[in-house]
């Protein structure tokens, strides 16, 4: 196995505290993607910060401490991100958060630090990460492109189908044994993934206007429409 490989993990930060240390532009970036994935505990330290930076420090969405770094500053967080234009102080920032056993990544050399973070690709409940393993960036940036391009923002619908569907058959009154039951469940969501025109639909109705959600009724007609090919 090649040295340096790294091991892809999706993280749950809400109620986490995230630390980034610096107010610039990247730090700005690496609020609003903490912010996407439902971090609701972020610092933000630096003696100056942008002005996006600074809204978000107003509207409550982040914590502004306008001062420098010290090492305190770290103590109890879960995650920490030196972001700021001193690789020096990346590299302190980092090596403190190693020994405190706190995930921590350095914007001046991704091999510090215990996390690389990836190019990423969202749309609702689909999330696509893409790293190169810092061989190059470049390559990660066009891949990101090219998959934004395959996966529109109808996945987003498609997964909020998916989703309402497993809820409803996980939740249904069974009078089957549970292994058939389960068995049974397995299948239709496994065809429902790969019903494209079933989730068109349903996609389509919210795209018309008829309604603002997904309701029961829709997806139990998915369901029969689903079981009818193994009747």
């Amino acid at each position: 196995m090649p040295e340096g490989m790294l091991y892809p993990i999706m993280l749950r930060l809400k109620g986490k505290r995230c630390v980034i240390i610096g107010g610039g532009k990247v730090a700005e970036r690496k609020a609003a993607a903490l912010l996407a994935a439902g971090a609701d505990q972020i610092e933000v330290i630096a003696e100056q910060v942008t002005d996006d930076l600074a809204r978000l420090g107003q509207a409550g969405l982040v914590r502004i401490v306008d001062r420098q770094y010290d090492s305190d500053d770290i103590l109890r967080a879960s995650l920490v991100i030196a972001a700021t234009s001193n690789s020096t102080l990346n590299a302190r920032i980092v090596s403190e958060a190693d020994s405190l056993g706190i995930w921590a990544n350095s914007v001046s050399d991704g091999d510090e630090g215990s996390f690389v973070t990836p190019a990423v690709v969202r749309r609702g409940d689909l999330v696509i990460g893409i790293t190169t393993n810092g061989a190059s960036p470049s390559l990660a940036a066009r891949l990101k492109v090219e998959l934004e391009q395959s996966y529109g923002d109808e996945y987003a619908v498609r997964l909020r189908a998916l989703r309402l569907l497993r809820d409803r058959l996980l939740h249904a009154n069974n009078t089957r044994s549970p292994e058939a039951e389960q068995a049974d469940t397995k299948q239709l969501l496994q065809a429902a993934a790969a019903d494209d025109s079933g989730w068109h639909e349903l996609a389509q109705v919210l795209q018309d206007g008829f309604q603002t959600e997904l309701n029961p009724m829709l997806i139990d007609r998915w369901i029969e429409r689903l079981r009818k090919p193994r009747t």
